[in-house]
């Protein structure tokens, strides 16, 4: 296992892909994840079932498209019509469930100005 260059996790390759192992007290698993484990998103591949989660509600639920995981992006089809959707993710957090359907959790940006005068 290699350190990363954030010091609060160790990146360890699998499958040519990156899995960074982090355990947060601050952030805990919902019951159906395994809370030590964070995904990349270079983990995500076309077809793969995705529920978007933004602000603490699901706006978004549908499979992988197309990601760009160097510029944190992903595009999703929604479940229902197959709408593409762009979703920004430079502050995540991605885990796999037990039946294999990943879960996004977009965090709030640090730059975000306060609302207000």
């Amino acid at each position: 296992m290699q350190p990363s260059e954030d010091s609060r996790s160790w990146q360890n390759p699998v499958d040519n892909k990156t899995m960074a192992v982090s355990k947060s007290v601050e952030n805990p698993a919902p019951g159906n994840f395994d809370e030590s484990q964070l995904f990349d998103l270079q983990m995500l591949g076309q077809g793969d079932q995705i529920q978007v989660c933004e602000d603490g509600t699901l706006p978004y639920s549908g499979v992988v498209d197309t990601s760009a995981p160097s510029l944190g992006i992903i595009w999703i089809r929604l479940e229902g019509l197959g709408e593409r959707r762009l979703i920004f993710c430079t502050d995540y957090r991605l885990r796999r469930d037990r039946t294999k359907q990943w879960d996004l959790t977009v965090l709030p940006s640090c730059e975000q100005e306060p609302h207000g005068g």
